[in-house]
């Protein structure tokens, strides 16, 4: 049964990864707000640079974040026990830019914040590797 679930998880998140590609190009602000989804390397800087009230946050472990993470983020530990009540503490309304290592955490972070009702959510395509 366990063999089962664990094939199950991995089938969904590679779903997830594959669902939510982007092109590459650089999207529009209207064509990422009030929206939740992947975005490119490109999308992601342009957008963090046109909005000074966004809220980023790097999903990774506090030893990953303290190895080097993207200027004003805040470290949020997927893995800890209080991460759903860290994003509970967010404001919905407001957007919200997230990111890991490189894409995993930060892809199941999304389809949470999805469900927990968030405006405007931007999650950075291949993580930190990436940037």
């Amino acid at each position: 049964m366990k063999k089962i679930i664990i094939v199950l998880m991995a089938l969904s998140l590679t779903v997830v990864s594959c669902g939510t590609e982007s092109s590459g190009e650089t999207q529009s602000m209207e064509e990422v707000m009030n929206k939740q989804q992947r975005v490119s390397k490109e999308t992601f800087k342009s957008f963090l640079a046109e909005n000074k009230e966004v809220q980023l946050i790097d999903v990774r472990t506090p030893d990953e974040f303290h190895a080097g993470t993207i200027d004003g983020a805040k470290n949020m530990d997927f893995y800890g026990p209080d991460f759903h009540a860290q994003l509970e503490s967010l404001d919905k309304e407001k957007p919200v830019m997230i990111f890991c290592k490189s894409g995993g955490r930060s892809g199941q972070t999304l389809d949470m914040m999805k469900e927990m009702g968030f405006t405007t959510v931007l999650e950075l395509e291949g993580g930190y590797s990436n940037w």
